[in-house]
């Protein structure tokens, strides 16, 4: 946390209340600060940490349509710093222009084979990647949101590759949220098991030449899996999804989660795809890697 920095002559050095709102994603810190703000007398000061960038484009829009004013917004470490005046907005026209026109929210209808879902992209920062949630229906409810977290894959994905099941368990897993009529689809930038495009192809041709998926990435100094669903979690809590059925084969993706703080209430089996192609790399994830995949599976 980098400490507050001076807002230059005549400025409020202290703020009269203080919220915290790292590592939630917008919509989250845009409503606490409403909601704050809402309970402030005019004049007192507001002071706001925050880490999703959005934020920057968000937070100014708020404060205009709230008639507040943005004293200072104060950046370090991809942590924001927000001093903010209840009442009196001191913002022009010309900037209000210019931020809506960079602020138009990026979730958008996407109408799909498999149903019309939602889209949202989420950024995160300290890689620079865009991930995605597909949303179909209403997320609240008392029952778990079945979820597919499903890790980037453009040669499955987009070009059909049979060299895994990728595409077929994008396919089955969008075919089982609408079938189920409500669910979440996360497709987080993760391509290679997290080692990228590059060094999976490097994989690959190790592959031909007789090293299996786990030997090849350790053959190029690459763990075998370098995923981490901390974005994960993070997209589903701004997403207001607590509990989930997850469709995974994985059980590293129900530890991660749990440890992130998302309840998995059940873990749900995604078996889809397998081939010729695919059966040895499949059975290489079974026998080496923990996938709860049944010999049944693998020969079917």
């Amino acid at each position: 946390m980098l400490e507050p920095l001076p807002l230059g002559k005549g400025a409020i050095d202290e703020a009269s209340k203080r919220i915290d709102v790292i590592g939630f994603l917008c919509p989250i810190p845009i409503a606490k600060t409403r909601e704050a703000i809402a309970e402030m007398e005019t004049g007192e000061v507001l002071e706001v940490w925050a880490d999703d960038p959005e934020t920057l484009h968000d937070m100014p829009i708020l404060l205009q349509r709230i008639n507040a004013t943005l004293l200072s917004v104060e950046t370090d470490a991809g942590e924001y710093r927000y001093l903010i005046k209840a009442g009196g907005s001191n913002m022009t026209n010309d900037v209000i222009q210019l931020i809506e026109q960079q602020s138009v929210p990026s979730t958008a209808r996407l109408p799909t084979s498999s149903g019309e879902f939602q889209i949202r992209v989420f950024h995160e920062q300290s890689t620079g990647l865009d991930h995605v949630a597909l949303t179909l229906g209403e997320m609240s409810g008392p029952d778990p949101v079945l979820v597919r977290m499903h890790s980037e894959c453009l040669t499955g994905d987009a070009f059909a590759s049979l060299r895994c099941d990728c595409g077929a368990q994008l396919e089955t897993a969008m075919a089982a949220i609408q079938g189920q009529g409500w669910g979440a689809l996360l497709y987080l930038r993760q391509e290679g098991r997290g080692i990228g495009l590059h060094a999976k192809i490097q994989a690959y041709h190790l592959q031909d030449k007789g090293a299996d998926t786990l030997d090849a990435n350790l053959m190029l100094g690459l763990p075998a899996d370098a995923r981490d669903y901390k974005i994960a979690a993070s997209i589903l809590k701004a997403l207001d999804i607590p509990r989930v059925s997850l469709l995974t084969n994985n059980p590293d993706k129900v530890e991660q989660l749990s440890k992130y703080g998302i309840d998995v209430v059940e873990r749900m089996p995604l078996v889809a795809g397998i081939g010729e192609d695919n059966r040895s790399y499949l059975s290489t994830k079974a026998e080496r890697m923990g996938h709860q995949l049944s010999q049944d599976e693998l020969q079917s």
